[in-house]
């Protein structure tokens, strides 16, 4: 039993030191607990990256120490049901951002994003957050028809007091679209505000935003998709695609779910685990 163990642990070690993983270095294979990654963003200290697990999983931030991938802390929400926790997104001060916006069937009427202090999740073992609740303002069925599938939202940003998320095309007559919908960025309940629209791409399998991030300095924002990123420049106020959208192929593609920048060159890109497979942490360095 124990030799079979051993014999299995190594193959597994040379098979992920083999494994071919385009522009991405591997950083570190995350523990099980957190086979669902599915958002992070730096935290304050630069040298872990809070994350969060998707549906099926609990309430819990994770602080992971991204040199070696080990959970350094954990924090329950209370009064905070993880639904479909999507993506994690920050004011670049002392708030993170949870989006419980997963909505594959586009019938949830439950949207909510929930506020933390990070200083408060490092110093407790349960936070009680704020809550800011949505609808979209577009939205008339639950679920729409096949064709007006466009609420599903797996990325979120905040800028200059408010969050903006961009959806995933779910309709049946599927052209890569994502839209970006903009929220007051405090507790209450809202209405999603349409913003814009834009065509990423024509692949069903590879189109999806799974995960966003803003660089607050520069303004910078990074989509993630299976295999790609898409960089957006040089944009007008909250028209995100006004400006210049730089599509990067990262010659890798898997379940990738989380982004975050962890300098102005560099990201920080986490893939779900496999059965065999745990999740990862991997590194890009952003070409200019």
């Amino acid at each position: 039993m124990k030799i079979t163990f051993i014999v299995s642990l190594f193959l597994s070690s040379v098979t992920i030191s083999c494994q071919d993983y385009g522009k991405l270095k591997l950083n570190d294979i995350l523990p099980k607990e957190l086979n669902e990654i599915s958002g992070i963003i730096m935290a304050q200290d630069q040298e872990s990256v809070w994350a969060i697990a998707d549906s099926k999983n609990e309430g819990v931030l994770y602080l992971i120490d991204i040199k070696n991938g080990h959970i350094k802390h954990k924090t329950w929400l209370k009064d905070a049901i993880n639904v479909d926790w999507e993506d994690i997104a920050s004011d670049g001060k002392e708030t993170i951002f949870i989006a419980d916006t997963g909505n594959n069937d586009n019938d949830r009427k439950d949207l909510t994003i929930y506020h933390v202090s990070e200083n408060i999740a490092l110093a407790e073992k349960e936070v009680t957050p704020k809550k800011t609740r949505f609808r979209y303002e577009d939205q008339e069925e639950y679920p729409p028809k096949k064709k007006k599938r466009h609420f599903d939202a797996e990325a979120l940003i905040y800028k200059d007091q408010y969050f903006y998320l961009f959806t995933k095309d779910r309709s049946s007559d599927f052209e890569g679209l994502t839209r970006v919908y903009q929220v007051p960025a405090k507790p209450g309940n809202f209405e999603a505000k349409f913003i814009t629209e834009y065509n990423l791409c024509d692949d069903e399998d590879d189109c999806f935003v799974t995960a966003a991030d803003i660089n607050q300095k520069t303004g910078e924002i990074v989509l993630l998709g299976y295999n790609k990123v898409w960089k957006l420049n040089e944009y007008t106020g909250n028209d995100f695609f006004s400006g210049t959208v730089t599509k990067v192929k990262l010659k890798y593609s898997s379940q990738k779910e989380g982004i975050a920048f962890k300098h102005a060159d560099t990201l920080l890109i986490t893939e779900e685990g496999k059965k065999m497979d745990g999740a990862k942490l991997f590194e890009y360095h952003l070409d200019k």
